[in-house]
């Protein structure tokens, strides 16, 4: 009994630093397509309304590439581009809590936490035109495609996106 609870303990930390270096991977790309476009990864900036898109990029640095279900529907997977990597910081901090808020519902999806820390790409200096990932949790499977979400991490807030 006592080797399959250290088997099962050494699998969840295996599984825990995978998708560490997943997000890891996912933290450190570039964008390689025109604003607009879709991206080969499938991609689209239309998940954000403009004005949305456009207040986001302006008053915090980041533009947002990505919201969208991702590992069987069990996560959320947020992504944003850095444009000005002093006001990004804000949003990039780990300090800050973050989660979205599902419209529909009113309930607060969390980024969950492992044993190396929260799943999301933070950065003390935050990298121009770099991605950086956020995973929150789909708690009982609540979010689909079309669900409409808002991202909370402090006093930032990004209402109004559509999961795809």
């Amino acid at each position: 009994m006592r080797i399959y609870a250290i088997q099962t303990k050494a699998i969840r930390a295996m599984m825990g630093l995978a998708l560490v270096a997943l997000l890891a991977v996912g933290c450190s790309t570039t964008s390689g397509y025109a604003p607009g476009d879709s991206s080969p990864g499938g991609y689209s900036r239309n998940t954000v309304p403009e004005g949305v898109a456009a207040e986001m990029e302006s008053r915090w640095g980041v533009r947002p590439v990505a919201m969208r279900l991702t590992a069987a529907g069990h996560f959320i997977d947020f992504r944003v581009e850095v444009t000005d990597p002093q006001k990004a910081k804000a949003v990039l901090d780990r300090t800050h809590k973050a989660y979205l808020v599902d419209a529909e519902s009113g309930k607060a999806m969390p980024v969950p936490m492992t044993k190396l820390g929260p799943l999301r790409g933070s950065d003390v200096m935050p990298k121009m035109g770099r991605h950086y990932v956020i995973l929150f949790q789909n708690v009982q499977g609540l979010i689909h495609p079309g669900s409409r979400v808002s991202v909370v991490i402090g006093d930032f807030k990004a209402e109004d996106m559509t999961v795809i």
